[in-house]
C-alpha cells in the first residue's frame, strides 16, 4: 500500500477554496473556523487596548502598532529572516494547530520560498498556509502568514 503524500502547501483563503481543501484532506480549516472564538477575541482586544493605553499615556497613541512590529523583530525574529511561532490568539480550529510565520522585510515572498521554509521547520508534519488577507500587522519591517498544522493523533 502506497503512502499518501503529505499536504504541505499554500492554501487559497477564499471560502470556496477552504471548503474544497477540507473536503479533500479532512483536516484543513473550514471557512467557519478561520476566525477567533468570542473569548479569544476578547483576550486579544484587551491585550491590544493595554498596549494602546500604555502608548497613549506616553504621548504616542499610534505607537502601539510600532511597538508590536518592534516586538516581532526583537523577540520573535531576532536575527533570523523568518520565524514560526504558535499563534497567541488562535482561530477556533477543530483539526489543526494555528501558527504564525513572521518574515523580516516588506518584500512579497514567492509561495515556493514560504512553503520551503515551512517544510524545513515542520519536517514531516502536514500544513497549509496563507498570507494574512487583511494585512493588519504588516509593515515595512515585517509580514506574517497564517500556518495551519494538522493535529497529531496519539
Amino acid at each position: 500500500k502506497r503512502a499518501m503524500p503529505l499536504t504541505q502547501s499554500y492554501l487559497d483563503p477564499k471560502p470556496q477554496s477552504l471548503e474544497r481543501s477540507f473536503a479533500a484532506t479532512g483536516w484543513t480549516p473550514r471557512f467557519d473556523e478561520v476566525r477567533r472564538s468570542d473569548a479569544t477575541t476578547k483576550a486579544r482586544d484587551a491585550w491590544q487596548r493595554k498596549l494602546y493605553f500604555k502608548h497613549f499615556l506616553m504621548g504616542d497613541p499610534s505607537g502601539w502598532r510600532a511597538f508590536l512590529v518592534e516586538h516581532v523583530l526583537a523577540e520573535v525574529l531576532r536575527d533570523e529572516p523568518m520565524a514560526l511561532v504558535k499563534n497567541r490568539f488562535p482561530y477556533k480550529l477543530r483539526h489543526a494547530e494555528h501558527h504564525i510565520l513572521w518574515s523580516r522585510g516588506s518584500d512579497i515572498l514567492p509561495q515556493d520560498r514560504v512553503t520551503g521554509t515551512l517544510k524545513k521547520l515542520l519536517a514531516e508534519r502536514e500544513f497549509v498556509w496563507y498570507e494574512n488577507p487583511a494585512p493588519t500587522m504588516q509593515s515595512d519591517l515585517s509580514r506574517h502568514f497564517h500556518v495551519f498544522v494538522k493535529r497529531q493523533t496519539s
